[in-house]
């Protein structure tokens, strides 16, 4: 149970860095002014809204992602990551504090904690090993198929540019 969070903010926190390399690497790379800019301006966000980053650095360079799957469990990674960081504890009568859209979408996905499947709670009915596998599967789901999209390394597998 322990590492479960650890899991989930650490593979949200290697999305994060692989968009700040794919930055970086546009800054040394770069000699337009406009394409400059506005990576100067992302390399100095820090906002928490690293899906809306990767679509930003995708329209820098050109290209329109199709935001199927992997996006949206990137998207779903970087929110339970956010809610781990900004944690609200609640009590377990509280029923709705903790039921946001994406909460229900990984309760639907990920097995639930068995202490918690009659009276479940988040973040504690998915502490499972299901979800860390997930939240690592996804951040590596992510990375490959944003990698592709722009024809950079994937910096999560380790691998050359792809085409």
């Amino acid at each position: 149970m322990m590492h479960v969070p650890v899991a989930v903010v650490m593979a949200s926190a290697a999305l994060d860095a692989n968009c700040n390399e794919i930055v970086q690497d546009i800054l040394d790379g770069s000699p337009a002014a406009q394409l400059m800019q506005e990576a100067n301006n992302l390399k100095g966000a820090r906002s928490g809204k690293t899906i809306e980053r990767y679509r930003t650095v995708a329209r820098l360079l050109g290209k329109t992602p199709q935001e199927g799957p992997a996006w949206q469990n990137a998207g779903r990674l970087v929110s339970f990551r956010n809610a781990f960081m900004h944690f609200k504890p609640a009590w377990d009568t509280e029923t709705n504090i903790h039921d946001d859209v994406w909460v229900m979408e990984l309760r639907a996905r990920l097995p639930i904690s068995p202490g918690y499947q009659s009276n479940f709670m988040f973040p504690y009915g998915l502490m499972t090993y299901g979800c860390a596998k997930w939240a690592v599967e996804a951040a590596r789901t992510f990375s490959a198929e944003f990698s592709l999209l722009v024809g950079v390394k994937d910096g999560l597998a380790g691998g050359e540019a792809l085409s």
